[in-house]
């Protein structure tokens, strides 16, 4: 259903989005379809942004986009009216001290599908999905600073994402599905879309000191071959082959196996590995 491609060279771009109305930046696209896919390129927000950095009423796939969020605005993502849309393979950071969600789908015929994301960071509550024809959450890494990681419903499905860091709970749910969660509370757990619980982060992923993050999954984590088959996703953010082991691996990041099919992703690398611009 995509009908228009926008490739992204590498560039770093910032916006002021209160004078340059950022929310248009990346969206409809003349009421047509866009496949948007990124080397490298990263979108930093100015003092608002609070209607979403990516909006779109139309169908979106988004691929390999560094996403970086400042100031007092609350949105990174947002999509709304009938549209199918996919985010895939992007890093997000919200610095944004707003108390609302970074990543909204709460429309009736958005349906959406978040896989190999990585989003973490901000001060209000992550994503939510309450309302949308349906959300599909297939291995992201999600960590914040607010109180909620994931708010869903009936209509979302939750299978092998990690979250973390949240102070009210990771996952909230009314009536969601899906398996194979990990948390760093016991919420995967309550709402009986996981059994990997209270996790401490710094025993699972690489880095996660501000400045320095690698999400990559650490030496004796309880992430790896913990997860399952989900979405027809069988390579992760940084193009490495699912599953290396008997297992797929929770998470945005699969760990290579010895002699396994490590595929190098640029995405990741200009993005996250060389750093997002300040």
């Amino acid at each position: 259903r995509v009908k228009n491609r926008l490739l992204l060279a590498r560039d770093q771009r910032t916006f002021d989005a209160a004078a340059e109305q950022i929310e248009t930046t990346i969206r409809d696209n003349g009421g047509k379809s866009r496949d948007v896919t990124g080397t490298g390129f990263q979108i930093t927000s100015g003092s608002g942004g609070s209607l979403g950095i990516i909006r779109s009423a139309h169908d979106i796939r988004v691929t390999g986009i560094n996403i970086k969020a400042t100031g007092t605005g609350n949105g990174l993502l947002s999509f709304s009216a009938s549209q199918t849309s996919i985010v895939d393979s992007c890093v997000m950071q919200s610095a944004l001290t707003g108390t609302g969600y970074n990543i909204t789908a709460t429309t009736t015929g958005v349906t959406l599908t978040l896989s190999n994301n990585v989003v973490y960071g901000g001060s209000g509550r992550l994503i939510d999905s309450r309302g949308a024809t349906s959300l599909s959450a297939y291995f992201n890494t999600i960590g914040g600073g607010g109180d909620y990681g994931w708010v869903g419903d009936s209509n979302t499905v939750y299978k092998n994402n990690f979250t973390f860091g949240f102070g009210t709970a990771c996952f909230f749910n009314n009536s969601s599905t899906g398996s194979n969660n990990a948390s760093s509370d016991t919420s995967v757990s309550t709402a009986s879309i996981g059994s990997v619980v209270s996790l401490t982060v710094a025993n699972e992923l690489t880095n996660v000191s501000a400045g320095s993050e690698d999400f990559s999954l650490k030496a004796g984590n309880h992430l790896a071959e913990a997860g399952t088959a989900a979405g027809s996703i069988f390579v992760d953010i940084m193009g490495t082959v699912r599953p290396q082991g008997s297992a797929y691996d929770i998470g945005a990041f699969e760990t290579v196996a010895a002699g396994g099919g490590s595929v190098f992703n640029p995405y990741y690398y200009l993005q996250h590995v060389a750093r997002m611009a300040a």
